[in-house]
């Protein structure tokens, strides 16, 4: 089974009532209302390093790829993240420093896969323009560890401002100022233009498309699904991984 295939069909984080804290809050595609899974345990982890990404690519499936593995990684991380998910951005405040804590770890690699499944939740297709802008900022880096840094640092502040549910989304205009404000070259153009629109739209489709996919945020180490009630939980998978 192909490494996109296990992606779209892994579920975690995808309204498992009977996990606390993080899997509690999930962005589910059955139109049950999206949670901020607000209370969770922020202790846990790999520390609280926010050391910035060392390099970057696009995998075979369409990921974008944050590592500074010589070769094949020992351990993968893959994350489906929306960011018009207020659970996704939950797990970012809480589990993003942990995951960018690997970026000097030369057998972890962190796969970033961003779609746009909740324009639902907006009245001004949000989620698909957020997306658009996020391929636009890692689109415009070398592959650098600064370029790598600079996408994250789009990903967190968009993140931080995401609008409530139910009204507008941010305007394109002030997605492209917070691209400029985290680094990026000009990508107004690219923004305004949806550029990437069909690319995030058919990373949506193949994802969303299997029946069992329920959700963001997903998480899978190696292929195989986690399900996240802490950032130690990430941890404890990549350790396991490891070994």
């Amino acid at each position: 089974m192909s490494v996109r295939t296990r992606v779209a069909r892994a579920v975690a984080l995808c309204g498992l009532a009977a996990a606390a804290a993080l899997a509690a809050g999930a962005c589910t595609v059955d139109g049950t209302p999206v949670s901020d899974g607000s209370g969770a345990d922020t202790t846990g982890g790999a520390g609280t390093s926010t050391s910035a990404p060392s390099g970057s690519s696009v995998t075979s499936n369409g990921s974008f790829r944050v590592t500074s593995a010589p070769g094949q990684p020992k351990v993968v991380v893959t994350v489906i993240e929306d960011l018009g998910c207020p659970a996704c951005k939950n797990f970012e405040s809480i589990v993003g420093p942990t995951l960018d804590g690997y970026a000097d770890d030369t057998e972890v690699a962190i796969d970033y896969q961003v779609i746009s499944f909740l324009d639902r939740v907006y009245p001004d297709h949000y989620s698909s323009r957020a997306a658009n802008a996020s391929y636009c900022v890692w689109h415009s880096g070398d592959g650098s560890p600064s370029s790598a840094q600079t996408w994250r640092t789009f990903q967190r502040a968009t993140f931080d401002r995401q609008p409530a549910e139910g009204g507008p989304g941010l305007d394109d205009a002030e997605l492209a100022a917070i691209a400029q404000q985290s680094g990026a070259p000009d990508v107004s153009g690219c923004i305004t233009g949806g550029q990437y629109a069909d690319d995030v739209s058919a990373t949506t489709d193949e994802t969303t498309g299997d029946p069992e996919f329920r959700g963001t945020p997903t998480v899978l180490v190696n292929g195989d699904e986690i399900t996240v009630t802490a950032a130690s939980s990430v941890k404890d998978a990549v350790e396991a991984a490891r070994r």
